[in-house]
């Protein structure tokens, strides 16, 4: 009632308040003499962060708790414990208490623990923490996926200082030079919810599309776990053309004319009709479902159509060519442009061109994508704005207003028309390889970004771009995208310089020897060498320069990207 008094006030809960802070400071005090007269940081200075006053009997759950509530513990972290008592006193022995303290913070990884024990007239326990540590708030980051786009996502992470363990399921050879790769698949959601909860992950990230369709958010956001992406239901924007079609005729979207098929027969008979005009209209064939970037053919005529619907399943797999999207084909020049969203506001990233076909001057069959760029040219101020107005806020709008607020990384496929920009596709997720020319431009925290998109405070959260382009090469197998060749071992990636090299395909060949590891070919697209530079013409110099370095049997890649 002193400190009530004190304001002129008698309120029972403010006097309590004041009563509580008043003993936190001293309980401060008295660590910061701990700590002086134990020399506990003779070094060099050291920051508090904590101090508790609880009887003998409550000290492990103290720390339990401060260890839940921290994302982990800093390794220069010092636990000091003053343990005050009676003769009287029915505590436990104050030995006992130490071992019961040291067996917590063995748990939590703490090496550092420093015990004091005193002895006078009260009964009291008084546990502080301390660290030398400036940032105390490292956290344990998952990525999940294992090609290159993830290799960038996780060489984003692992430049953050609020990183203190990374993992990625189930990685790469060279993401295994960064983070610690652990061998879970991403279609396995139980697995990789378990991984997180054993290994005390503050931040999943999702790379690629499937778990996402597979509802892993969903999962994770019931389970109490953080992650960065869209729910299922929102998932749908990519895992299905059709529902994604839908909901741009719903929310006024500018897109293609479109018809969706509920299967191939009928996607002919649509052909057939003249839908899309005549015999020698080109026609857009898409699968409804997941196919990993392969599931659309830019058909010359009606017959090439008709030979795309009825190959479409060998191409992609039966169930995602279940259904047919069919679509009139647009003119004009194809951009991408991608933004994290927080559920109502969004930040952009550069915009971006990738090359799909394998062969150069767009030729040969689809790929996941053999190159890309960033440059100031591609998109100007007053197009940014258009698309702003037409596409991105009535999509963030629809997705608010049909019970799913999207929350993660939004991909927009667009054509820029004569008429005015036109909706190609959704993507939930980074692109790869768009994603490597942009994260080499990133100089904000991928952290930070990550707290604000889940805060929802995107809009105050400063995100900086080095003003310069990029450009990313992609090496390829022999075989890709048909049957690709692997085994083959990759030489030269220690000559490259002034680049960034992310793997896709590697694994290591034999033992893997940090101070100079080998590796092999394991998959189809194998390597992602992206290079940045005050113009795009010296973006893409430095890239090829890499290129020029390595060498593996039967290696092929594209020699016009960004042209």
């Amino acid at each position: 009632m002193f400190f009530a008094r004190l304001t002129g006030q008698f309120d029972r809960f403010q006097a309590l308040v004041l009563g509580f802070f008043a003993g936190l400071t001293a309980f401060w005090r008295i660590l910061e003499l701990f700590i002086a007269k134990e020399e506990l940081f003779p070094g060099g200075p050291y920051k508090i962060f904590g101090a508790f006053n609880a009887r003998d009997q409550k000290v492990g759950q103290i720390i339990g708790r401060l260890r839940s509530n921290l994302r982990c513990f800093p390794a220069s972290l010092k636990i000091v414990v003053n343990h005050s008592v009676t003769p009287s006193s029915r505590v436990r022995p104050a030995k006992k208490m130490k071992t019961n303290v040291v067996d917590s913070t063995r748990e939590a990884g703490v090496q550092n623990l420093r015990f004091i024990k005193r002895g006078n007239d009260s009964d009291l326990t008084t546990i502080g923490f301390a660290c030398q540590d400036t940032n105390l708030f490292y956290m344990n980051v998952l990525v999940i996926g294992s090609g290159a786009r993830e290799h960038a996502i996780c060489h984003s992470f692992a430049k953050s200082k609020e990183v203190g363990r990374l993992y990625c399921a189930s990685g790469n050879a060279g993401i295994a030079e960064i983070a610690h790769c652990v061998p879970i698949a991403q279609e396995n959601v139980s697995a990789l919810l378990s991984f997180a909860r054993e290994n005390e992950t503050d931040l999943t990230f999702v790379g690629g599309e499937t778990p996402l369709a597979l509802g892993i958010v969903d999962h994770f956001e019931r389970a109490g776990r953080r992650i960065i992406g869209p729910t299922r239901r929102a998932a749908q924007l990519e895992a299905s053309k059709a529902f994604a079609k839908d909901f741009m005729a719903r929310n006024d979207v500018p897109s293609a004319r479109f018809v969706a098929c509920d299967d191939p027969e009928s996607a002919i008979k649509e052909l057939d009709r003249g839908t899309f005009g005549g015999p020698g209209q080109p026609v857009v064939v898409k699968a409804d479902g997941l196919a990993a970037g392969k599931g659309v053919v830019v058909a010359p005529d009606r017959d090439g159509a008709v030979s795309a619907v009825r190959s479409m399943a060998a191409l992609v797999g039966t169930a995602a060519a279940e259904r047919i999207v069919l679509e009139e084909c647009l003119v004009g020049r194809e951009i991408s442009l991608l933004m994290f969203a927080d559920g109502e506001d969004f930040a952009l990233m550069p915009a971006t061109r990738d090359h799909k076909r394998i062969g150069e001057g767009d030729t040969g069959p689809n790929t996941g994508g053999m190159g890309a760029i960033t440059d100031a040219s591609l998109l100007s101020n007053d197009e940014i704005r258009m698309i702003t107005d037409t596409i991105i806020r009535p999509t963030l709008r629809g997705c608010e207003r049909e019970g799913f607020r999207f929350r993660g990384i939004l991909f927009l496929g667009l054509m820029m028309a004569a008429d005015g920009p036109k909706l190609l596709e959704y993507n939930v997720r980074f692109g790869d390889p768009e994603t490597q020319a942009i994260l080499v431009r990133l100089e904000t925290d991928l952290v930070d970004i990550c707290e604000a998109m889940f805060d929802g405070s995107l809009a105050s959260c400063p995100i900086e771009w080095r003003e310069c382009s990029s450009a990313c090469v992609v090496l390829a197998s022999r075989g890709y995208p048909v049957k690709p060749q692997s085994g083959d071992v990759i030489d030269g990636l220690e000559l490259v310089r002034n680049v960034e090299i992310f793997h896709a395909g590697t694994a290591h060949a034999g033992p893997a020897d940090r101070r100079a590891p080998k590796y092999v070919t394991s998959g189809g697209r194998v390597l992602s060498i992206t290079a940045t530079g005050d113009s795009l013409d010296e973006a893409l110099a430095a890239a090829y320069a890499g290129v020029a370095a390595i060498s593996f049997e039967g290696m092929q890649y594209r020699r016009d990207i960004g042209r």
